[in-house]
This record gives C-alpha cells, structure tokens and sequence, in this order.
C-alpha cells in the first residue's frame, strides 16, 4: 500500500471524497421498524451485498472483495509507529425513529454515506438495497420498495435512481471543501456519541477528545480507502496544542439509552452515549474545518450505525 506522507497542516489538500445517498423505501404491506432503524438496515444490506457481490469460495476473503471493504472486521496496521485502526467506509444516518408501523404505502427515508473508494460502488448500494426490500426487513421481513434515490450536491439534491431507472452518476465531493466559519461556533449532537478513554465511555466531552477522535478517523478513512494517504501522528499533536488553547461554554451534555431487539442474536441491545451541546470559543481556523470535516464523518464508536453526528452552525 502506497503511503504518501503529508506533513502539512491546511487540511484542503487532504483527497477524501463522499458521496451522501438520500434513499425513499415504501412499505409493500406493513413494515415494523424499530426505535434506531440503522442497525436492521446495515444487517439486511450487508446480507443483501453478500449475495450480490461476493464470490469468494471460503471465510477467507479476497482482498478487493467489496463486501468484505464494507462489512467484514479487518486488523488495522502500524505505520511509524502509529497504529491506524480499520474502518468501515459508510455511514448509514436513520436518526430515532417514533413511528413504529408504517402501514402500505407509506415511506421512509434515511442516508447512506460513502467515503473513498467506496464512492464507486454506490450502484451496489441501491441494487443491494432492492434486494433487501425484496426479503424483507425486520423480524416479520416486512417487504419494501426502493422508490427513489437522490445525490446531495453542494447543499442540493439530484435524483439519481427512479422507477427502478438508475438516471445519473452521482459526483463525488471532496470532504476538505467546507465554508469558511468563524472562530465562535456552536455544536449539537443529534444521535448518542461514544467516546472512549481507556475502554470507558465519557459522559462529557473535552475538545482535545473531540479533536483527537475526529483526526483518528479521518487518518483511518484516508489510508484504508483514499489509496493509503498517511495522516502522520505530527499533525494530531499540533491540532491538539490547538484544542487546548480552546475554551468551551454552556455545555449541556447528557447521556441516553436506546434499546432495540437485534432480530439476529433474538435479544434486546442497548445503544447509549452522550448527547447535548456546547459553545466554542477561539478555534484555529484548522480546527473549525475540522470539525466540518467530522461532521460529514461523524465521530466515536459505532459511526456505521449514524452514532456521533453532529451539526456545527454559527451564533
């Protein structure tokens, strides 16, 4: 794996790419969706994905398998010293879901976004995603349709699947290309955030946290899906001196739990972390892309469910 080494700390030559897939299912009959919708989906389409795309002939699968990119746990590697661990390059965002029955006809919507390499098999995503309505989702596999799928593209949407039509391919956008914020921002977290110090989960949250753990996977996103580009462990540590001369106000952080029933293990789980939000004062232009940049990403344990969104707006 090549591995460019980019020392500089402007973040706008950073090559990451995304793509963010808006996608509008219709009930056949009735379907029952749980409380965090994100986690059935990623089971079903994973299955689906399966089928469709792997035709390895053992567990052991070959290396530019795309289903085993997306779904399977892979060890992460060790360059100079840094450990870069393996991440998935998608994020699926349903948020909670209140409605419980969606009764015939009636649709739901949610995202899937891709990062790198990913990008280029966004078909597979919305031919995998047919055939999972074709199965069934949830535990009484509740058919579904694929109505329609739509790019977002710079803050608008193209339709780019319809009436089972595939229309248009959907450009990539590059993830360093955010607007310019001021230096006084606000931050809200809409889905639970897992932040994890030494194996415990933080009820509060800290910016040099924050800032690490954003880094972190962008480091991981990069040199596991964006042709081996290496974020060196020099720009984290002067990112941080950053965040430490950061200050927060009005933080309002609390913890929750979800509960859904996993129809895979037939038991109930729970998905906690922390929500709420804070003001921040006198970031470096450097950490206010940033957190732009996470916030495409999202941040924490579990991203591939939609855990650790955030939103950043200015007051």
């Amino acid at each position: 794996m090549q591995r460019p080494i980019h020392n500089e700390i402007p973040l706008s030559e950073i090559p990451l790419t995304y793509i963010r897939l808006h996608f509008s299912i219709r009930a056949v009959d009735s379907m029952q969706l749980g409380k965090y919708p994100a986690m059935t989906i990623r089971g079903g389409l994973g299955y689906a994905m399966q089928q469709l795309a792997c035709e390895c002939r053992s567990k052991q699968h070959d290396a530019d398998c795309l289903y085993a990119k997306m779904y399977e746990e892979k060890q992460g590697e060790t360059v100079e010293d840094t450990y870069i661990p393996y991440v998935r390059p998608f994020v699926i965002h349903t948020g909670v879901n209140e409605l419980h029955t969606y009764t015939k006809h009636m649709t739901y919507q949610f995202s899937i976004t891709l990062f790198g390499q990913a990008t280029k098999a966004y078909d597979l995503f919305i031919l995998a995603m047919q055939h999972f309505g074709e199965a069934g989702i949830g535990e009484k596999k509740s058919p579904f349709t694929v109505v329609e799928v739509k790019a977002e593209q710079h803050h608008m949407s193209q339709l780019v699947f319809h009436q089972n039509r595939l229309l248009r391919i959907p450009a990539p956008q590059r993830i360093a290309d955010q607007p310019l914020l001021p230096a006084d921002v606000y931050v809200r977290f809409t889905t639970p955030l897992r932040l994890q110090v030494q194996g415990k989960n933080q009820h509060v949250v800290t910016l040099p946290e924050l800032f690490q753990n954003i880094v972190r996977r962008l480091r991981s996103l990069l040199y596991f899906h964006c042709e081996g580009y290496y974020l060196p462990s020099s720009v984290e540590e002067v990112l941080l001196r950053y965040a430490e001369r950061a200050t927060i106000e009005e933080a309002d952080f609390y913890y929750v739990q979800y509960k859904r029933f996993s129809t895979r293990q037939k038991n109930m789980q729970r998905i906690d972390g922390t929500e709420g939000s804070f003001y921040a004062y006198d970031l470096h232009e450097v950490l206010v892309q940033l957190l732009l940049i996470g916030q495409v990403m999202h941040v924490g344990k579990q991203t591939v469910f939609g855990l650790g969104r955030y939103e950043v707006s200015v007051f």
